[in-house]
């Protein structure tokens, strides 16, 4: 490797665009007064340059690692997903039936698998998350959004919705960070920006 050359993901798998700093959305630890959004100036310069992809197609990419991490015994993906459910439903104080269970199970396994995939692809610092990523977590949750009913959705709905959002942005900063308490990850949920 050269003094100035970029160093290579784990696998090939994991390969992401280069980025500039500048096109990265920093890395924050989940605030529940703060609201996510996609990072538009990274799809119009991808539209632009003729290299946009649809950010589903790195959301099944994303979402097919699972057993590559289940393989290799580096974290236990079912044991750390539970353990991020578990801790929101006690800090929201939630009791949830059980497909609102699997769909808050979901986002908090799919938050630890792009944190995961981007930490292994080496292309960001710690303090920073690739647009690509940052785009699929947004789709992902935009979907969620659309299949409980769009703009019809009712308030109930779009506070789950949120906190599912909100524990995906906690499980990705687990994933790429690795090595973080609860406490550490969610640190920053109650607070006011």
């Amino acid at each position: 490797m050269g003094l100035f050359s970029k160093p290579a993901p784990l696998d090939p798998r994991f390969t992401l665009p280069s980025v500039k700093r500048m096109d990265c959305t920093q890395l924050n630890f989940p605030c529940k007064s703060e609201m996510a959004m996609s990072n538009f100036k990274w799809l119009e310069k991808q539209m632009s340059s003729g290299t946009y992809q649809e950010p589903m197609i790195l959301v099944n990419r994303i979402m097919e690692t699972a057993d590559f991490w289940n393989q290799i015994d580096v974290i236990n993906l079912d044991d750390a997903t539970n353990a991020l459910v578990q801790y929101v439903m006690g800090l929201e104080s939630l009791k949830l039936k059980e497909d609102d269970f699997a769909e808050l199970y979901m986002a908090a396994n799919f938050g630890l698998l792009a944190g995961l995939f981007e930490s292994s692809s080496k292309t960001t610092s710690k303090d920073e998350c690739h647009p690509d990523i940052w785009n699929a977590m947004s789709r992902l949750s935009s979907m969620r959004r659309e299949e409980r009913g769009g703009q019809e959705i009712s308030e109930k709905d779009s506070a789950f919705l949120f906190i599912c959002q909100k524990t995906g942005e906690a499980g990705h900063v687990m994933g790429k960070l690795g090595g973080l308490t609860m406490g550490e990850v969610f640190k920053r949920w109650n607070a006011v920006r």
